[in-house]
């Protein structure tokens, strides 16, 4: 199986827990394991995993973590495909960038 279709699902599950259970504790282990078992994972994949992981990481009260997760994103060189499926997903970045500065 592809690291892909796993990440896919750890992001689906993630994204659940964080935004509709408002659980960021467990959204941090899941996106952690998944990103850990996945490291051949597209950049997409990990930019959108590292965005959520940020999210839950302000949640936590963990700013830091969630600055040097943000600061991990820029340095990918998205393809414009790529850049324009994370549309929302960038979005939210800034989003936290601005609460965060």
């Amino acid at each position: 199986m592809s690291p892909s279709p796993r990440l896919e699902r750890a992001l689906a599950a993630a994204s659940l827990l964080l935004y509709s259970k408002e659980n960021p504790g467990t959204t941090a282990r899941v996106i952690d394991d998944a990103l850990a078992a996945t490291p051949d994972a597209s950049d997409r994949l990990r930019v959108q995993a590292r965005i959520l992981r940020a999210d839950a990481a302000h949640a936590l009260g963990d700013s830091g973590l969630a600055a040097s997760l943000l600061d991990q994103i820029e340095r990918v060189d998205l393809d414009p495909a790529d850049r324009a499926s994370l549309v929302d997903e960038l979005s939210r970045a800034d989003e936290l960038r601005s609460t965060l500065a």
